[in-house]
């Protein structure tokens, strides 16, 4: 009863949502409302469209009558007219008014007059306006104007009709085509001068003028006025409008009697029982009487029969409650008992729970107990708590391991995932796995150990889930093997991986009677880069080299990095001996364009040796050897390409080894020894100048040409100790003849480009300088064009420095490399050398002498003192003599000598003062 009394509580009470009479009021009153509007709407649009089919019809008499009247004047009256002025046929008429010469005026006029004396006209009109007429009352409007030219632009056009609005006031307008203009009429509208000149005077002379013949040059317009039609069709909707009103009350007031005595009352009668059932439920089943409707009496019958239902509802629901109480004493008393039972095992259990508790936390690893059956945790120790990052066991206890650890929503192995608990309780014994886990702070590792517990029937029924992290176990045996198998600059195998690689390669294409080939690929020049831009560019650049050369391989194949700027790469399944060449190209092309290292655009290239499987060796160590050997005798040939193995450059491989051993066992042994070739002043005769070469006593082969070891040692860097030696050699040698009596005497010294960019070279010079005890003025170095112009803005700055020391500085081989103005206006050098390879056709070879000309014109344009190289005749001698070149080098005056050979030219004051300026033959 109280669920009733709760639901009928709810029932909207009066004054409340609206009642269905109101919304069936409401719903005729707009129905209408809605239909007499559009009623007066119609009678209203009927009415004015019968004003606007009279006023079209008014029109239409207007200008049918006034048409005729056009019609009769031109073709009755006005020949006559003319025929009686004698002014007919081809005779040239005389004066005529021409007022009277036109129907228009006649028509105009009959119009006036019959307007005038027409009563309450309201604005009727009939007019022929026309542009620039020469009556100002027959000038065109605006909206006569518009349709002068529609009808000029459209020939097939005669008549437009509408409603306008004039002055506030409606007029229904119709407009006609009118008149062309005639060659007769242009006598008067053509020339103002031959215009009747009252006319003129009375119109205006711009008036009318200029026309020519078909011209259109008028149009009719019927003006009727439709206010008062207008006025009538809103009065009688206004009128419509007021019986419409009356009835509407009447209706409404004869709905809303009927609606209160035959609806609103019987349903008042409804509610307000309801309302007595609600508020006292000792009335429930109460009945109400029947009324005047069919409908209703039908709400009424349903309405006792709800009320009665329910009271016995009621009653029924008051004896089962009784009943459902009286037993549910009797099992409290029952779940009591139960309960001081359940408590004394409880504490039991809690004792032995806080022991195993005890047990489990004393443990370092992370330890859980789980249910074998639904894998629903059951236990968990302080260190799982800890690394699951839960307060206490309330977050993790009942919910399902692979919910907790993995969060998965099913167990692992649904998902195909090796679980330990699963493989433990199949095999009823300890499992030991281990787990890859994902975390925020990267991927762990996890040993874990599973032990099956059984119980007194041998079954299983749960597991103890023990888990260690051995990420940094893990981690310490990558870094080994990525140690011992990858290289820790690019990522890429190393020479341990690839040659075991390579070997496996070999077996497996020696089973498939496959081809395989090995690229050695070695970087050019990237000594410079990393001496230039410092190692960790060169790092840099080894890294992009080595990520451009993974992108080129296939999957098939390795690309490593075998120490250094040396990188191997072993392509798979070679099908022709050609195919190599193709992807040696390929790593070609990746140079073609500049590389971009630390904001830095650095130029590249490699040279590349290809040695195929089977045909140039059959194990992997020799395969490797022989593609190194084709990689440097691809940098022999110029570097920037390719070159496959062939047996004939083990020989030559097995020279440059011998070569390479032969110079540093030379440093070590001092095999080294220096000649030293005069320069010579043709104004004094005198040695101004000794330049110290280098030379190779070897003791098996003799004497070794410097062409054949300095190109070696400047490409394995040894250049840099031969340099060192012959700077310490020269400037100690220097300072052993200033002290026998020598003083001007100075020595030049090559330098390399290696040891010129070297980033401690002036720490050398300077060190040289103070172990020697030679004064800086007497040291002069010679320097390649190429080597200044490599990095411009290191190079002003080292020459400087040289140059605040007092050292002289020569370019050695002018004219052979840049000759670049820009660099000689910039660089602080003293003087140049010309090539002897200019010396050598002089005065024979035209280009020759005009390239020494244009050297010593630059050179004494810049004041910058020459020196010509390679002079062996008097021919060369006497030529630049006349060129006022007057230090010379050369076999002409002595072959490059050893020490002891020097001493006496040193010690003659003049030894070549027979060949100075007085000397010369013209």
């Amino acid at each position: 009863m109280a669920h009733l009394d709760q639901k009928t509580r709810k029932s909207p009470q009066k004054g409340g949502t609206p009642r269905i009479s109101h919304v069936l009021g409401l719903v005729n009153v707009v129905l209408f409302v809605v239909a007499s509007l559009a009623l007066v709407a119609f009678v209203n649009y009927g009415m004015r469209r019968h004003s606007l089919e009279e006023a079209r019809g008014r029109s239409q008499v207007i200008l049918q009558r006034n048409l005729a009247v056009h019609q009769y004047f031109n073709s009755q009256l006005k020949p006559r007219l003319f025929e009686r002025l004698g002014q007919g046929g081809s005779v040239e008429p005389a004066y005529f008014d021409p007022t009277w010469m036109s129907s228009t005026y006649a028509v105009r006029e009959i119009n006036r007059i019959f307007y005038d004396n027409v009563e309450n006209n309201d604005g009727l009109y009939y007019k022929e306006a026309a542009v620039d007429a020469r009556s100002p009352d027959n000038e065109a409007d605006e909206y006569e104007r518009a349709f002068l030219e529609a009808l000029r632009q459209n020939p097939s056009l005669n008549e437009w009709s509408g409603v306008r609005v004039i002055d506030g006031k409606p007029f229904f307008e119709v407009m006609v085509r009118g008149e062309a203009m005639e060659a007769s009429c242009l006598r008067c509208h053509l020339d103002p001068d031959r215009a009747p000149a009252d006319l003129v005077a009375l119109y205006g002379p711009e008036r009318s003028f200029d026309r020519f013949e078909g011209q259109l040059v008028s149009a009719l317009s019927v003006r009727i006025p439709l206010a008062a039609a207008y006025a009538n069709a809103d009065r009688f909707s206004h009128r419509l409008y007021g019986v419409i009103g009356a009835v509407f009350i009447g209706l409404f007031a004869l709905q809303w009697f009927l609606a209160r005595r035959f609806v609103i009352r019987p349903l008042g009668t409804i509610q307000d029982k309801v309302v007595q059932i609600v508020h006292n439920e000792s009335r429930l089943g109460e009945q109400v009487g029947s009324f005047d409707t069919l409908e209703l009496n039908e709400v009424a019958a349903a309405f006792n029969s709800l009320s009665t239902n329910l009271k016995q509802s009621r009653d029924t629901l008051e004896s089962q409650v009784a009943e459902r109480t009286e037993e549910l004493h009797h099992t409290n008393r029952l779940l009591e008992e139960d309960i001081r039972e359940r408590q004394a095992v409880e504490d039991a259990l809690r004792e032995f729970s806080e022991f195993n508790a005890s047990v489990i936390n004393s443990l370092h690893d992370a330890l859980i107990v789980i249910d074998a059956q639904d894998y629903r945790i059951l236990s968990v120790n302080e260190v799982f708590l800890s690394e699951e990052g839960c307060l206490n066991e309330k977050g993790v206890l009942g919910r399902t391991c692979h919910e907790v650890i993995h969060g998965f929503s099913s167990p692992c192995f649904n998902d195909g995932r090796d679980c330990s608990l699963v493989r433990s309780a199949a095999a009823g014994e300890k499992v030991v796995v281990e787990n890859e886990v994902q975390t925020p702070e990267g991927t762990r590792y996890k040993e874990v150990v599973a032990v099956p517990i059984k119980a007194a029937d041998g079954k299983i029924r749960q597991i103890i889930h023990i888990s260690r992290d051995v990420t940094e176990r893990k981690e310490a045996e990558s870094r080994i093997r990525e140690l011992a198998y990858f290289d820790a600059l690019t990522g890429l195998p190393n020479r341990r991986l690839f040659m075991d690689r390579l070997r496996q390669s070999m077996k497996m294409a020696q089973r498939r009677g496959k081809k395989l080939a090995v690229l050695f690929v070695d970087l050019d020049r990237f000594k410079n880069i990393n001496d230039s831009l410092g190692h960790q560019m060169g790092d840099e650049l080894l890294t992009r080299v080595a990520r451009l050369m993974e992108e080129c391989t296939r999957n098939m194949d390795t690309v490593a990095r075998l120490s250094g700027d040396e990188f191997a790469i072993i392509l798979e399944d070679v099908e022709h001996d050609d195919s190599p060449a193709i992807f040696a190209q390929r790593i070609l092309d990746i140079f073609t364009e500049p590389l971009w290292v630390g904001g830095h655009q650095t130029y590249s290239s490699c040279s590349t040796g290809i040695a195929l499987f089977p045909r140039d060796a059959e194990d992997a160590d020799t395969l490797l050897k022989n593609a190194d050997i084709a990689m440097y005798e691809a940098k022999r040939l110029g570097r920037n390409r390719y070159h496959f193995f062939s047996e004939d450059m083990n020989g030559l491989a097995l020279k440059r080894l011998e070569l390479e051993n032969g110079i540093r066992r030379a440093l070590l042994n001092d095999e080294f020894f220096l000649c030293f070739q005069p320069q010579i002043n043709l104004d004094t005769g005198r040695i101004t100048c000794l330049e110290a070469l280098v030379r190779w006593q070897d003791p098996v082969k003799g004497l070794v040409s410097p062409g054949e070891f300095i190109p070696l040692a400047e490409e394995t860097a040894l250049i840099l100790a031969i340099d060192e030696w012959v700077l310490r050699t020269a400037c100690r040698q220097c300072r052993t003849w200033r002290d026998n009596g020598n003083p001007e005497v100075k020595v030049a010294v090559n330098i390399s480009g290696m040891q010129f960019k070297q980033p401690k070279f002036i720490d050398l010079i300077d060190r040289v300088l103070a172990e020697t005890g030679l004064p800086s003025e007497c040291l002069e170095l010679e320097l390649t064009e190429g080597h200044l112009m490599d990095n411009i803005e290191s190079t002003i700055m080292t020459l400087t420095d040289l140059k605040v020391r007092g050292i002289s500085l020569a370019i050695d081989d002018f004219g052979t490399g840049y000759s670049s103005l820009s660099y000689l206006k910039n660089f602080p050098i003293d003087r140049v050398k010309i090539d002897q390879s200019f010396v050598r056709r002089l005065p024979e070879d035209g280009s020759d002498k005009a390239i020494v000309e244009a050297i010593l014109a630059l050179a004494r344009s810049l004041d910058l003192n020459v020196i010509a190289e390679g002079v062996e005749t008097e021919l060369q001698l006497d030529y630049l003599k006349t060129r006022d070149c007057l230090e010379m080098q050369g076999y002409f005056f002595s072959r490059p000598c050893r020490v002891e050979e020097l001493a006496p030219l040193l010690a003659q004051a003049a030894p070549y003062g027979q060949y100075g300026r007085a000397a010369v033959r013209l």
